[in-house]
C-alpha cells in the first residue's frame, strides 16, 4: 500500500500540474472557442485523478476532483462560459487537492476544509444554464472521456453506481519503446556515485598506463645497450665461450617480449575500458538530465497569485523549457529563480498607472528563457519595468551601513548595480511580506556560485531589468586546469579561465603599489594566488626563467589576472563538495581527487574574482611576499545576547565555521571587552540589560576606533520600526531568529569580512 500511495502522489502532482496550468492559460484566454483541447485535457486530468484517488481509498480527494471535473465538464460542453467561473475557486480547489494528495504520506499535515468547495463547486455547475452543444459536437467529445447529456444522466440517475475496483499498480509485464518507470532518487544517486568513483579510478589507470609505458620503453633502450655491449665483447674476446651470454641475451629478448605483448593486450583493454567507461558516464548524465520546463512550470501560476496581491497586471512568457539541466543543478535553482521572479513582479514591474503614465502597456512582461550555450546553461529573467534606480541603491547602501561614504564615491555606475548583492541590502523602506528586510539577492549569488556559476546583471531605468543565471550543464564532472601555487596544487574550472599567459617577469609594471601586467588586450592588476588564499610559506613567484604564469580569468563582464607559480594539465574531474563544516571556506568550491591519491582544492573563480576586485576598489598596496608570509590567524568575533542558549547556538555556529569567538552577556559587557579585545565582527541581540543592541551600535559608530567595525543585529524585534531603528544606529546587517538559520549568519559574517 505503501508503494501504491507513492505512486498516486507522483500521478496525482502531474495531473494537478495538467489543472494548473490550464487554468491559468483559460484565464488569460477568458474565451473556450479556442481552447477546446484545453479543456478537454484539464477534464481528462481531473477525470484520472478522481478515478486514482478512489483506487487507493483517497475518498475526500476523489469527491473534491469529481466536483472539479463537473465544472471542467460543463465548461467544455459550453453550458458554462469562462467569465462567469470564478477562477479564484479553481486554484483553491487545485492548492487544497494539492494539500489532500500531501496528507497521505505525511501525517502532520494540516486538515483541509473539503465540504465547502465541493459546495461551491456543486453550485456553480448546478447553476449553469443547459448547453446548446449537440452530443456529437466538438464541444461535447474532445478527449475521448465523454460527458453525459442532460437526459442521458437523468436516465441514468437511478442505475447503480458500478462497483469501485483497485487495480493493481502494474500489469503489463512489458513496457513499450516510449514508456517510463519510476525510479527512486535515492537509487539514481547511489548508480551516479559509484560512476564517479569509476571515473576516478579510470583517471588513476589513465596515470598507471602513462608509467607503465614508460617502463616499457626504458626497458626497450636499457636491452638494445645491452644487445651492443654483448656483441663488442663477442668481437673483442675472439674463440671464447659465448654461450652463457647468448644464453642471457635470448632470456632479456624473450622477457622483452612478453613484456611488449602483455603491454599491447593492455592497451587494447585500456581503450576498450575506457570507452565503457566514457559510454557510462554519459548515460548516467543523460540520466541525470531533465527539463528545465519541471522547474519552471508552477511559476506562472506564482507569479499570478503575487500581481493579483499587488494590483498589477503581469504576463509571464516561458522560452526553451525543454532545454535539458543536471537535475541537482535544477533542484538548487529552483530557490534563486522563485526570488527573482518575485523581485521582478514586487520591485521591476509598476502598477499599471504608473506604466500608462510612461506610455507602457498596463500589462507588465517578464520573459523567462532557458539555453544551452557550450557546456553552461543560461537562464535569463528579463522584465520590462521600472529599472534598478543607481542613485536609489547608492543612498539606500548608505543608509543600511552597506558601504561608506568614501566607497560610495568611487563606484561607477556599473559597482552601484552589484551592490543589490551585499547582505542586508534592500530599496524598500518598509518591511513587507514579500521584500524590505535585505536577505534575498546575496543568498541567490551565494546559491549560484556554489553550483560553479555565476550571475550577470543589466539593468537600464525606466526599460527594465535582466538577470541571466550561467549555471554548469553537470556537476557530476568539471573539466578543470591543475595549477599550483606554494607547492600545493589546486584546480580551476576551465569555464572561468579565459587565457592563460607566459609574462616576462620584466614584463610586470607597477602603478599605485600594485603589480600590473598586459594581458588580454588590457592592462590589469596582477594578484598573487597565495595573497588571495592567505597561503603560507610562498616560494618567489619569478622562477629561474623569469617567467609568470597568469590567468586571465572573467566572470560576467569582471576581468582579473592571478598568477600562479605552475600550469599543469587539464582534466575532467570528479568534483565534490567539502562535508560539513567546511562547505562553504571561501575561494573553495569542493574536492577533486586527481587519480595519484592527491587530493586537489577546486577554487571558485567567482569568488577569486571578487576578492581580486574587492582588493583593487580598496587600494590594497602591501607588498605581496608581506603577505604571503604572515600568518593568518582566524578573525575573532564578539557575541553580545542575555540567553545563554542563543550565546551557546551562535558560537557553536561561528567557532564550527572557523571562527574565534569571545561572548558577553549583555551590550555593556561587549563594550567593555571591545575595549581589550581586538575584535573583527559584532554579533548582538537588540533587547538587552544594561545596554541594549542599539545603544552598543551606536557608541561603537561614535568612536573612531570602532567606527568601520562590523557589525550585525540578531533580534526577535521584527516590526520595520524596529529595524530602521537599527540601520539608523549603524548597524550592517539586521537578522530576525524568527527566520534566522545558520547559513544566513555564515554567509553574512564572511561577506562583511
Amino acid at each position: 500500500m505503501q508503494q501504491l500511495l507513492a505512486t498516486f502522489v507522483a500521478e496525482a502532482q502531474e495531473h494537478l500540474q495538467v489543472v494548473s496550468q490550464g487554468v491559468l492559460a483559460l484565464e488569460q484566454r477568458a474565451t473556450a472557442d479556442d481552447a477546446s483541447a484545453l479543456l478537454a485535457e484539464m477534464f481528462r486530468a481531473a477525470h484520472s485523478l478522481k478515478g486514482a484517488a478512489r483506487a487507493v481509498g483517497a475518498a475526500e480527494t476523489a469527491d473534491l476532483a469529481h466536483a472539479l471535473e463537473s465544472v471542467m465538464g460543463q465548461i467544455r460542453a459550453g453550458a458554462l462560459p469562462p467569465a462567469q467561473v470564478s477562477f479564484d475557486l479553481l486554484y483553491q480547489t487545485v492548492d487544497a487537492l494539492g494539500a489532500l494528495v500531501n496528507r497521505l504520506v505525511a501525517s502532520d499535515a494540516a486538515p483541509v476544509a473539503v465540504a465547502p468547495l465541493i459546495q461551491r463547486l456543486t453550485a456553480l455547475a448546478t447553476d449553469a444554464p443547459k448547453s446548446t452543444a449537440s452530443p456529437g459536437s466538438a464541444a461535447a467529445h474532445t478527449s475521448g472521456v465523454s460527458t453525459p447529456t442532460p437526459t442521458q444522466a437523468a436516465e441514468s440517475a437511478d442505475a447503480p453506481a458500478p462497483p469501485t475496483v483497485l487495480t493493481p499498480p502494474i500489469l503489463v509485464p512489458t513496457l513499450g519503446a516510449d514508456e517510463s518507470v519510476r525510479v527512486a532518487n535515492t537509487k539514481l544517486d547511489a548508480i551516479i556515485e559509484q560512476v564517479g568513483e569509476l571515473q576516478v579510478a579510470q583517471l588513476a589507470n589513465t596515470l598507471y598506463m602513462r608509467r607503465l609505458q614508460q617502463l616499457v620503453e626504458e626497458a626497450e633502450r636499457a636491452e638494445a645497450t645491452q644487445r651492443n655491449r654483448a656483441g663488442a665483447l663477442r668481437g673483442a674476446v675472439q674463440g671464447s665461450d659465448n654461450s652463457f651470454a647468448a644464453t642471457a641475451d635470448h632470456a632479456l629478448s624473450t622477457l622483452l617480449a612478453d613484456v611488449r605483448r602483455l603491454w599491447s593486450a593492455m592497451q587494447a583493454n585500456y581503450r576498450h575500458e575506457t570507452q565503457l567507461v566514457d559510454d557510462l558516464g554519459e548515460a548516467v548524465l543523460r540520466m541525470r538530465l531533465m527539463p528545465v520546463a519541471s522547474v519552471l512550470e508552477g511559476f506562472p501560476r506564482m507569479v499570478r497569485d503575487l500581481a493579483h496581491a499587488l494590483d498589477k497586471r503581469v504576463r509571464l512568457t516561458i522560452e526553451g523549457g525543454d532545454t535539458e539541466i543536471d537535475r541537482s543543478v535544477l533542484e538548487q535553482i529552483k530557490a534563486p529563480l522563485t526570488h527573482l521572479l518575485r523581485n521582478a513582479v514586487d520591485h521591476g514591474i509598476e502598477a499599471p498607472a504608473a506604466r500608462s503614465a510612461r506610455g507602457k502597456p498596463a500589462e507588465g512582461h517578464i520573459r523567462l528563457k532557458a539555453a544551452q550555450r557550450g557546456s553552461m546553461i543560461v537562464i535569463e529573467i528579463d522584465d520590462d519595468g521600472a529599472g534598478i534606480d543607481g542613485a536609489q541603491v547608492r543612498a539606500s547602501a548608505l543608509a543600511r551601513g552597506v558601504i561608506d561614504a568614501a566607497e560610495a564615491t568611487r563606484l561607477n555606475d556599473h559597482d552601484l548595480l552589484w551592490l543589490i548583492f551585499r547582505s542586508g541590502m534592500s530599496t524598500r523602506r518598509t518591511v513587507t511580506d514579500i521584500s524590505g528586510r535585505g536577505v534575498g539577492l546575496d543568498v541567490v549569488r551565494d546559491q549560484v556560485e556554489r553550483l560553479r556559476g555565476y550571475i550577470d546583471l543589466a539593468s537600464t531605468p525606466g526599460q527594465g531589468t535582466r538577470f541571466a543565471l550561467h549555471l554548469p550543464l553537470s556537476v557530476a564532472t568539471t573539466l578543470c586546469l591543475l595549477i599550483e601555487s606554494s607547492a600545493q596544487v589546486f584546480a580551476i574550472p576551465t569555464s572561468g579561465v579565459l587565457r592563460v599567459a607566459r609574462v616576462q617577469a620584466r614584463a610586470i609594471g607597477h602603478a599605485e603599489g600594485r603589480d600590473v601586467v598586459h594581458i588580454g588586450g588590457r592592462v590589469l592588476a596582477l594578484h598573487d594566488l597565495s595573497t588571495l588564499l592567505a597561503l603560507t610559506g610562498a616560494t618567489d613567484r619569478a622562477p629561474d626563467d623569469g617567467v609568470v604564469y597568469a590567468l586571465l580569468l572573467g566572470v560576467a563582464d569582471q576581468r582579473v589576472a592571478i598568477a600562479v607559480d605552475a600550469v599543469h594539465e587539464v582534466q575532467e574531474l570528479v568534483v565534490k563538495p567539502l562535508p560539513q563544516p567546511l562547505s562553504h571556506v571561501q575561494h573553495i568550491a569542493g574536492a577533486s581527487n586527481l587519480g595519484t591519491g592527491e587530493i586537489a582544492l577546486v577554487l571558485n573563480v567567482a569568488d577569486l574574482v571578487r576578492a581580486a576586485d574587492q582588493r583593487v576598489n580598496r587600494r590594497v598596496t602591501a607588498p605581496a611576499a608581506a603577505v604571503i608570509a604572515a600568518p593568518v590567524a582566524p578573525p575573532t568575533l564578539l557575541i553580545a545576547d542575555d540567553s545563554f542558549t542563543t550565546r551557546s547556538l551562535e558560537r557553536n555556529i561561528l567557532e564550527t565555521a572557523g571562527y574565534h569567538v569571545v561572548v558577553a552577556a549583555d551590550g555593556l559587557e561587549a563594550w567593555t571587552l571591545l575595549q581589550s579585545e581586538l575584535v573583527e565582527l559584532v554579533v548582538s541581540d537588540v533587547m538587552m540589560p544594561h545596554m541594549n543592541g542599539f545603544e552598543l551600535t551606536r557608541r561603537i559608530r561614535g568612536d573612531t576606533r570602532f567606527s568601520q567595525l562590523p557589525v550585525i543585529l540578531v533580534t526577535a524585534q521584527e516590526a520595520p520600526a524596529d529595524r530602521e531603528q537599527g540601520l539608523a544606529a549603524g548597524a550592517d546587517a539586521y537578522l530576525v531568529k524568527s527566520a534566522f538559520d545558520q547559513d544566513t549568519l555564515l554567509s553574512t559574517v564572511a561577506r562583511l569580512l
